[in-house]
């Protein structure tokens, strides 16, 4: 189990299984119908849709570049305040360090000439280890560092950059709040 979050009131969790340079990551909301697998690391990635029967082959780039063409994103007001570093309970018998995090941001979103601004908070748990080192790893740092958005990018490698090793269970709670025209809410 590599991470839970909450979505209003749902829970989620992504798996992940990883050998060597072979790695296969499964949503909550895909269970039973797809994952995502890699064999090079996380260098080419396929998303398996089985109740299709049918793989395709993931192209992060073009993806994140088709929505940044669609609505544009600014974020600021970005502050991290770490609340606590400290030795955690062994995990599946990894060591592991607890650290816990909070932060907030506001995203000014404009989608056909709108422009929304949210204020989002995040409240982060995470347990890691730095005795994991198979190549694997690298394709679940690859789904989660890359948004196709310079400014959010930069943000998600500042929350990256703060995790001390390879998370083994993750707890975030999201808010955010707004979402009127920029200025008005």
């Amino acid at each position: 189990e590599v991470g839970k979050g909450r979505a209003g009131n749902e829970g989620s969790t992504v798996k992940l299984w990883i050998q060597g340079d072979k790695a296969r990551m499964e949503a909550e909301g895909m269970r039973g119908q797809g994952y995502i697998v890699t064999k090079d690391a996380g260098e080419t990635l396929y998303m398996v849709k089985t109740t299709e029967k049918k793989y395709m082959k993931m192209d992060l780039q073009a993806m994140m570049a088709m929505a940044q063409a669609m609505m544009q994103m600014k974020v600021g007001d970005h502050k991290i305040a770490k609340l606590a570093d400290e030795e955690g309970p062994k995990m599946l018998d990894y060591p592991t360090r607890y650290c816990k995090f909070h932060t907030a941001y506001t995203m000014n979103v404009s989608l056909g000439g709108v422009t929304n601004a949210v204020a989002s908070e995040l409240e982060q748990e995470i347990w890691v280890t730095t005795k994991l080192d198979m190549p694997g790893f690298k394709a679940w740092s690859k789904l989660a560092s890359s948004t196709g958005n310079p400014e959010l990018d930069k943000l998600v490698k500042g929350e990256m950059d703060k995790i001390p090793g390879f998370p083994m269970k993750q707890v975030v709670v999201s808010t955010a709040r707004g979402g009127g025209a920029a200025g008005g809410t």
